[in-house]
């Protein structure tokens, strides 16, 4: 990559807010996955629609599009790593060992291990927590109880 290209990528991220830039820093490949992923780094702070309008700004999507491409010197970004650790799932060459471990880092970017409870905003926090771990118990206890039979 180029001087004039590392100037243009950072140009284009400079015009944008904060909020905006910890969209295009977080992108991962759909709006959907991205206000996920800033749901869990950041809690309530950004809204789907927020990252929806976002990704209705021309800046937002230049600035994407550009740190997409941005490739330092032996330095992946977020696409190149998933690419990555999918080829390495995918070739029966590489160790078992090494294909979970990447597996898992797969799905820890996609947030396949993250769990997500509704809450209503008529009830009391804490109460609303409380039982949404009581439900999550009995689902355990269901399962463990199925598996021993």
């Amino acid at each position: 990559m180029s001087d004039t290209d590392v100037a243009t990528i950072d140009a284009n991220f400079v015009e944008l807010t904060p909020r905006e830039r910890s969209v295009v820093e977080n992108w991962m490949g759909s709006g959907k996955e991205t206000w996920k992923c800033l749901q869990l780094l950041n809690g309530d702070e950004f809204s789907q629609s927020f990252v929806r309008d976002c990704l209705l700004d021309i800046r937002v999507v230049r600035a994407i599009r550009l740190y997409e491409g941005r490739s330092q010197a032996g330095v992946l970004n977020k696409i190149e790593r998933q690419q990555f650790w999918s080829s390495v799932i995918l070739d029966d060459n590489q160790r078992m060992g090494d294909r979970l471990k990447a597996s898992e880092l797969l799905g820890k970017v996609g947030m396949d291990f993250t769990e997500q409870i509704e809450i209503s905003g008529s009830e009391d926090f804490a109460l609303s927590i409380a039982r949404a771990r009581a439900r999550v118990k009995e689902i355990d206890v269901t399962v463990d109880s199925e598996v021993i039979e």
